[in-house]
């Protein structure tokens, strides 16, 4: 068997009360990282906790809607508190009598790493001063309008930019407790005080893989590598040592991308991504990079669609040609227009972009006009979308929007580090932030970063930060 097979055989659980599975894996962490995919949808792996085998302990497994589970062989990774030890299961396992949730849930035996409570931080994070002017034009003045909207509704447009406000960094931190003190760190949408206590009493094992976390994901994820002792890239398979990161800038004017490229370079970056819009010279854009890059810093030119027509994203693009840095040009015209992309891509003979959805991903696979793709930060959509490009051999970069901070940007690099086909700069709006909130301060060599070997997400939350921006 090859490094990281799995043989299942699964009898359903509507069908029979006891339900057999034959397990056998060579990942040296616990199979049920991997399994849940092949269960049915009802069916979610938690946790296998029980005393050291060396002790003779009975180790026992809990999963949403079963009661126990008798293992005949376990193989232990570690000791835990109070001598327990997590187990991954090597033989055959019996599973007996489905239980519903609510049910399992008073059923939990104490010590088996129970989520206690879950505090939410709001933030306000102001961008640098440097940028916010620039952001605020980026975002207010005809974001992503095409070159004919722009020329018919000019005033308007100029009309929305003075109206807009000035961007910050708008996030909820959370902060997810165990019954043994540890705590995971997490960031994103604000959630109610219902949706959080729904996770009290649960383990964070109940969740992984599980989208629906949202912001909580991060979290869940940071506290399960801190419980098993492992840096969350390796929680999710083998990784690489490093994932490359990318500089990211909106449409601003030349001079200002001159010195963010300037910026970028002194930080380690090696690949820059910018908006194309209607508002800008394009070619000019470019050029003002080029004057203090080397040749080997990559520029993504990321149109938005903004082009237009097929014909403007052609002649357009056959100017960004001769400058060779140009190493990709994203979302040119309509995603969905395979065979505007199809042209675009014979005429200019230059890497194209897409994210990933629209068209359907494996029409766009097949159609072979899409170079890279761009994928999002959520871990089963991250995993199912990258299985979907590495079928044709495609890689990806993945994105966070304006609100993800550097909590969210370590997190996407440690799923970047446990990708194959993740090997594009991917982006963040991080560099941009006025502070930081972790301690451990993102660093970039070569366009590289060193992925955190330490258990969990690999960061300290700075207090002093949060309480500075805290709403």
């Amino acid at each position: 068997m090859r490094r990281g097979e799995s043989l299942l055989t699964l009898a359903s659980p509507s069908v029979r009360s006891d339900v057999l599975i034959r397990v056998q894996t060579l990942y040296p962490h616990p199979f049920f990282w991997r399994l849940p995919r092949y269960f049915p949808r009802e069916m979610s792996l938690v946790v296998y906790l029980g005393a050291p085998a060396s002790r003779g302990g009975t180790c026992r497994t809990v999963l949403s809607n079963v009661e126990s589970c008798q293992c005949r062989k376990v193989g232990v990774l570690g000791p835990l508190p109070m001598w327990g030890c997590l187990c991954f299961v090597s033989d055959d396992v019996e599973y007996s009598t489905h239980l519903p949730r609510d049910q399992l849930s008073a059923r939990r035996q104490d010590g088996q790493m129970k989520i206690t409570r879950i505090e939410r931080i709001a933030l306000n994070i102001p961008y640098q001063e440097h940028v916010r002017e620039p952001l605020r034009k980026g975002w207010g003045y005809a974001n992503r309008a095409t070159d004919d909207e722009f020329a018919a509704d000019g005033e308007g447009l100029l009309q929305k930019w003075k109206d807009t406000p000035v961007p910050s960094v708008k996030t909820t931190l959370y902060q997810v407790f165990d019954e043994h003190g540890r705590v995971g760190l997490g960031e994103g949408a604000a959630r109610s005080d219902e949706e959080l206590a729904a996770y009290v009493g649960h383990s964070p094992f109940e969740y992984v893989g599980d989208d629906s976390a949202g912001p909580l994901q991060i979290a869940f994820y940071d506290l399960m590598g801190q419980i098993v002792g492992l840096p969350i890239s390796r929680l999710l398979g083998p990784a690489r040592d490093t994932a490359p990161l990318a500089w990211w800038s909106h449409g601003f004017e030349p001079d200002v991308l001159r010195r963010e490229a300037s910026r970028a370079l002194a930080a380690g970056y090696k690949v820059h991504k910018f908006k194309r819009r209607a508002h800008t010279d394009v070619v000019e854009q470019v050029e003002a990079i080029a004057e203090v890059a080397p040749e080997d810093y990559e520029i993504t030119v990321d149109a938005n669609e903004t082009f237009g027509t097929v014909e403007r994203a052609i002649d357009v693009g056959k100017k960004l040609k001769a400058c060779p840095l140009v190493h990709c040009l994203e979302s040119p015209v309509t995603q969905s227009d395979i065979e505007g992309y199809r042209q675009i891509r014979a005429a200019l003979d230059l890497p194209l972009a897409h994210h990933i959805g629209a068209p359907d991903a494996i029409d766009a696979l097949h159609s072979g006009v899409y170079d890279y793709f761009i994928l999002g930060t959520t871990v089963a959509a991250l995993q199912r979308d990258a299985h979907i490009c590495g079928a044709r051999d495609r890689p990806f970069w993945m994105q966070l929007g304006g609100d993800g901070t550097d909590i969210s940007t370590l997190f996407m690099m440690h799923l970047a580090a446990a990708t194959p086909n993740a090997t594009k700069g991917h982006v963040s709006m991080q560099h941009l932030q006025e502070a930081m909130l972790l301690e451990e301060t993102i660093q970039v060599k070569e366009g590289m970063v060193t992925i955190p070997t330490i258990p969990g997400l690999g960061g300290t939350l700075n207090m002093d930060v949060v309480d500075r921006y805290r709403v």
